[in-house]
């Protein structure tokens, strides 16, 4: 008989049931190490974890030293729970190891709905919720003014009556390479949380320079889960866009002039330094597509892998629909502008064919796309495939609304208009010298190990506990990121009372032992050793007896 076990580690399996007392998770293993120790050799289990997603802790077993061992390895994790991933990896292993019901222990904190088709009965059993919590559950920041960002903090309470807390926010330094002294507390606040909406405060910050701020809550009484009392978010130095645009190009630069929060490179004068990457380059040269920048802008020209299905000819044309639900064309009219320049689609190049290519049309004219946008790993490339200089657009309102749109599209894109905390999962993408080995030490002191990609860019790192994460760059100073949990669902405890799967709905019971069969053989061995015990008592009793009344008869003679 084979036995599946689908364990939640989700982060809302840490909360504690009172002060002092046991975690979600812990009570689960210790209902699971009793399951264990009541198998019958004919039995086999296998645990599976799941927490943002599945995996497969140990093979169908009876050795029950293993299934311990990987119990006791259990931890959670600081995600939310993925359940369909976790009953998609158990469907799979019964493919090859046949089993008829799986056993879920979890809290029941994930959705009421699984879009499954299920090909096995699920026996759920359901543990009690956690204690009364409270939690930080969304943190992001907006640029106020050119100095100073504007904090946002939701703050969540899952009891029934209001529990008064304290927020406090402080700098974060680096270890080794700042003065621990510099970390500066710049907001306490003690707040109350209700428990029927959401408080919502909003903090004003200093933006001068880039800082990771740290936010810690602390409640006055009990709180079930600590791990959602913390919430990590970088704030970048506020500066104005660096933004290049060839000279030639004098209806762009005009535009551009207009707007406070860019700056213009070339410089009319040397009084601020060219840098060596942009934030957003508009330009209408093939070369310009080689400088670095977060968001470029190409316009009259084909890119090189489309060049054998679109073609530019030297006859008149017009914009014919444009993505109106884009940020770019926000409040843009395109109606009625002439182009000197018509760009021709060969036949069957319609979205779906430049979808293949990586491409998404934002602009049609009559014969074909006129302008399309790629996501490339570190940035993001838009080209209008006709010369704005060669059009009746710079002559239009709609010219410089565009331009302010990307400007501001480059804001929100660079993290210098709005930015969130990282929820955990995975740390958000940096960038280092191409090739560089960095390593990254998690908030438990676990180390990873990778090496930056051939344009720079550090990604995948995993992020499964919220906490400070050390960047180590070989050869160069160490940087901190955060990961906060950030899930008003795991911070609720909610829990539900049944899974609704596509064709059935499955019921909690309550989380006990699992219905192994148990051995009785030790406790008939005990009854039949105390049935000897009382027959030969009974036995030696009589002899002894009979001998007693001759002695007494003897004795009265």
């Amino acid at each position: 008989q084979r036995i599946p076990i689908l364990i939640d580690t989700s982060a809302s399996m840490a909360a504690l049931d009172a002060s002092g007392g046991t975690s979600r998770l812990d009570a689960v293993k210790e209902r699971i190490s009793e399951s264990i120790d009541n198998m019958l050799p004919d039995q086999e289990m296998c645990l599976i974890s799941i927490n943002d997603t599945a995996r497969q802790e140990t093979v169908f077993t009876e050795n029950k030293r293993l299934l311990k061992d990987a119990l006791k390895q259990l931890t959670p994790r600081d995600v939310a729970s993925n359940l369909e991933d976790g009953l998609r990896m158990a469907e799979a292993i019964r493919r090859s190891e046949a089993f008829e019901t799986l056993v879920l222990y979890s809290d029941g904190n994930f959705p009421p709905q699984a879009f499954l088709d299920l090909q096995f009965d699920i026996d759920f059993r359901k543990l009690a919720a956690g204690g009364p919590n409270v939690g930080i559950t969304a943190c992001s920041a907006r640029r106020a003014d050119s100095e100073s960002w504007d904090l946002f903090v939701e703050l969540h309470n899952s009891a029934d009556t209001a529990v008064n807390a304290t927020l406090s926010i402080t700098t974060v330094t680096a270890p080794g390479v700042d003065d621990p002294s510099d970390s500066k507390t710049l907001a306490s606040k003690i707040v109350s949380i209700n428990p029927t909406e959401p408080r919502r405060l909003i903090f004003r910050i200093d933006g001068r320079n880039a800082t990771l701020l740290q936010l810690q809550l602390d409640a006055d009484s009990f709180d079930a889960l600590s791990t959602d009392n913390t919430a990590y978010l970088r704030l970048l130095q506020n500066r104005p866009l660096n933004v290049y645009a060839p000279a030639s190009m004098y209806a762009v630069r005009h535009a551009l002039r207009t707007l406070p929060d860019a700056v213009v490179f070339p410089r009319d004068n040397a009084d601020i330094e060219e840098p060596t990457s942009f934030d957003l380059v508009i330009s209408n040269r093939d070369e310009d597509v080689a400088i670095p920048a977060t968001i470029r802008c190409v316009f009259g020209s084909i890119p090189d892998d489309l060049k054998s299905v679109i073609q530019l000819e030297d006859e008149p044309g017009e914009i014919i629909n444009w993505k109106r639900d884009s940020p770019l064309f926000e409040h843009v009219n395109l109606r009625d502008i002439i182009l000197m320049d018509r760009a021709v689609a060969s036949a069957g190049t319609d979205s779906v064919a430049l979808g293949e290519l990586g491409y998404r049309i934002l602009m049609e004219g009559e014969a074909g796309p006129l302008m399309v946008e790629k996501d490339e790993p570190s940035s993001r490339s838009i080209r209008a495939l006709f010369d704005p200089d060669r059009s009746t657009m710079p002559y239009r309102l709609a010219f410089p609304i565009f331009i302010t749109n990307l400007v501001n599209e480059t804001l929100l894109t660079t993290g210098l208009a709005e930015t969130k905390a990282n929820p955990t999962g995975v740390l958000p993408a940096t960038r280092f010298a191409p090739g560089t080995k960095v390593t990254v030490i998690g908030p438990d002191g676990e180390e990873q190990t990778i090496t930056t990609d051939d344009r720079g860019d550090l990604i995948g790192i995993i992020a499964s506990k919220a906490g400070s994460y050390r960047v180590r760059p070989a050869g160069q100073g160490e940087i901190v990121l955060g990961a906060s949990l950030l899930s008003a669902s795991e911070s609720s405890l909610n829990s539900v009372e049944q899974i609704e799967f596509n064709e059935v709905a499955v019921a909690a019971s309550k989380a006990e032992g699992q219905n192994t069969d148990k051995p009785v053989w030790r406790y008939l061995a005990i009854a039949a050793l105390a049935l000897l015990v009382i027959e030969w008592w009974y036995f030696q009793k009589r002899p002894y007896s009979l001998a007693a009344q001759q002695r007494s008869k003897v004795i009265a003679r």
